[in-house]
Parts: structure tokens; C-alpha cells; sequence
């Protein structure tokens, strides 16, 4: 077969040649006309085999043709937690403004969602720090163990009353006295005085300034309001003492706990009054940082830490 088949296309070559140098017509010129056909058709399947290859290869290499992974600007940090992803992305694309470490710490403290919805039972910590706010709860029968008095009536947990009979001191050498006004409260103290505000307010405003039951910080023995005896608590803010306090409390362990432009965190208006014990470390290093809430000092370096390695940690 393969011997007739280069006879033939011999024969071919020699016709197309004979009949070709003299320009005559006839069946030769015909036979070259096929296979000139022939070669085309040839030719056509042959670039298109070689196209069909190239797109076979192309399906079976995707990887080639994806689009790279979006990079999460999210888990950067190292108080990330992953199953609160769909919640960052939600929060960011609110706040588009806001850089993507503050979305993460707002999100874990809760700041997504409103005041007193999505609560959690606080991590009770004896001598603190403790969080407790808007979205973290005490139990109704939870009180420290030891409750010291601190004067007026007033008890605290006992470190934390150490601290400020400490503070108390240091205040009077520099000219300012100090007393406390409320420190300790039960859970069912600070029902009734919230109650008693919602009796003459709207919830709205009343929640700006007094905790619900549960929620209450002076539950946890480690707060207390302070004034000089010669003032109300509102008036106590803009006067020397309450600047002398807000400058010199931490080296006693206690911070402002609703500091001025802090209110959309926190939750309450500004309370120069209102200091809470975190404890000496705490409190320089929340300085040291810059950092003015309790609740991102909390997410950054209680619930989580900067030596973290694993992403996702979840605290």
C-alpha cells in the first residue's frame, strides 16, 4: 500500500509538471486539482487538532487561568478570630473609613451590634481586670469574696480598696480631698436605682449613664465614684482634682473608665468620677499604649496576646 501510494503521487508530480509546463487542459490537470483539495483539507485538520490540544491543555490546567486569592486584611492581626469573619466584612463595609485593626477589636468586643444585645457572661477575675459593660453580665448573686470599707459606708474588694485608701492619700498631700460616693453595688441595688431613673427618663437617655442590672461595673467591687465633698459627681468633672486624678490615678491601678470622646465605645458619657481598679501593670501599660478603653486593652492583650502565632486564635 505504501509503495502505490508514492507511485501515485509520483505520477502526480510528473503530470503536474508535463501538463503544467505546456498549460494544456485535461484529466491530469483535474487529478492535480484534487489533491491540491486534498492538502488543503489536510491542512485545515491539522491546525485545527493543534487548537483543540492547546484548549484540552488549557481545561486541564485552571490554576493557569484563576484569578488570584484576595488577600483578608483581617487575619494580619493577631487577635483575629476566625469565626467572626463574616462580621468583619460586614462592620468594614459600614465603616469603610475605619482601618481594618480597629474593625477586628470593635467586632470581638461587639460594637457590631447594639448595646446589651448579644451579651455574654463576663470572666469573673478576682483584683481585675475585670470587663464588664453593655455587652458582658455578672450573675445576679456574684460579689467578691472580701469587701473592705473604704469609708462613708462604702466597701470595695479588698486590693482595689488598698489601691484607693492609697489614692486617697496621695490626693490629700497634693491639696485635693477625696471620698467615695458609691463603690460596691448588688445586682439588685442597681436594678432598683435604674428603675427608679427610667421612672423620670426615657431608657434611651437613662442608659447613658446608669447600667442595667447585671451590667454594672460597681457589682464587681473594683469601681468606685469619687467627689470631694464639696460637690456633686457632674460638677466634679473640670475642676483640679478630677485633672489631678485623671493624671495620677494610674499609679494606683485605676483609670477613668468612661473617658471624654470614648463614648460611642464605652457606652456612657464622659465620668471623670467614675475610676475602676485594673490593677498598676495594667494601667501604665494602657498608658505606655495610648490605648483609653478598657474594652480594647481587653481584646489586645488580656483575651489575647501579641506572641500569639496561631491565626484564628480565639482567645
Amino acid at each position: 500500500m505504501l509503495f502505490f501510494f508514492c507511485v501515485l503521487i509520483g505520477g502526480f508530480a510528473a503530470l503536474d509538471f508535463a501538463w503544467g509546463a505546456f498549460g494544456q487542459e485535461g484529466p491530469a490537470n483535474d487529478l492535480l486539482k484534487q489533491k491540491y483539495e486534498l492538502n488543503e483539507v489536510y491542512a485545515a485538520e491539522a491546525l485545527t487538532g493543534d487548537a483543540l490540544e492547546e484548549g484540552e491543555a488549557a481545561v486541564s490546567n485552571p490554576e493557569e487561568t484563576a484569578e488570584p486569592e484576595k488577600e483578608n486584611p483581617f487575619e494580619a492581626f493577631y487577635y483575629y478570630e476566625k469565626d467572626k469573619q463574616y462580621r468583619y466584612e460586614a462592620y468594614q463595609q459600614e465603616n469603610p473609613d475605619l482601618p481594618a485593626g480597629d474593625v477586628v477589636w470593635m467586632v470581638n468586643v461587639g460594637l457590631d451590634h447594639k448595646f446589651y444585645t448579644m451579651a455574654q457572661a463576663a470572666e469573673v477575675v478576682e483584683a481585675g481586670p475585670m470587663l464588664v459593660n453593655k455587652y458582658r453580665y455578672l450573675p445576679k448573686d456574684y460579689a467578691p469574696k472580701q469587701l473592705v470599707s473604704v469609708g462613708k459606708g462604702k466597701r470595695m474588694e479588698k486590693t482595689a480598696a488598698e489601691a484607693f485608701k492609697e489614692l486617697k492619700k496621695a490626693a490629700k498631700t497634693a491639696g485635693f480631698y477625696l471620698q467615695p460616693v458609691s463603690a460596691f453595688r448588688t445586682y439588685q441595688y442597681q436594678e432598683n436605682l435604674h428603675n427608679n431613673y427610667m421612672k423620670r427618663q426615657s431608657e434611651e437617655e437613662v442608659d447613658t449613664f446608669s447600667s442595667r442590672e447585671g451590667f454594672s461595673e460597681h457589682q464587681t467591687g473594683l469601681t468606685v465614684d469619687i467627689n470631694t465633698g464639696q460637690s456633686t459627681l457632674r460638677a466634679f468633672a473640670g475642676t483640679q482634682a478630677a485633672e489631678w486624678v485623671e493624671k495620677h490615678c494610674g499609679d494606683f491601678g485605676f483609670i477613668v473608665r468612661y473617658p471624654e470622646g470614648e463614648e460611642e465605645i464605652t457606652g456612657y458619657e464622659y465620668e471623670p468620677w467614675h475610676i475602676t481598679y485594673v490593677g498598676v501593670e495594667t494601667a501604665a501599660d494602657m498608658k505606655a499604649r495610648g490605648i483609653n478603653t478598657l474594652e480594647e486593652y481587653y481584646v489586645k492583650y488580656i483575651e489575647h496576646s501579641p506572641d500569639e502565632t496561631d491565626i484564628g486564635y480565639a482567645g
